[in-house]
């Protein structure tokens, strides 16, 4: 069972029946830590969600941390079905090997 993903928000607008959802300001998507990951959060100020295709997406600057690991960048999709992150542009970061100081 994958690990909860919480997404809180300033404000947010469920379109139609919940096939879309647009969460605006201060939006952080957090992926609770396990034995295997540290927590992994994304920060940006707009986060459009497609739950029923399991996408996500953002024309926004990001901050994604995971551990002592940061990677920053202008526009954002991300698909949960495949596990694949986009960036679309400015993407600068430092990896920071898990359980290590290494880059």
């Amino acid at each position: 069972m994958p690990p909860p993903v919480h997404t809180p928000a300033d404000r947010g607008l469920v379109i139609g029946t919940g096939e879309e959802v647009r969460l605006y300001d201060n939006v952080v998507v957090r992926r609770t830590a396990t034995a295997e990951k540290p927590e992994l959060r994304v920060e940006t100020s707009y986060l459009q969600v497609f739950p029923d295709k399991q996408l996500a997406r953002t024309p926004e600057a990001v901050l994604i941390t995971e551990g002592a690991s940061r990677l920053k960048g202008v526009g954002m999709e991300v698909d949960n079905q495949t596990g694949q992150m986009k960036l679309g542009s400015r993407v600068s970061g430092v990896y920071v090997k898990s359980g290590g100081s290494g880059r």
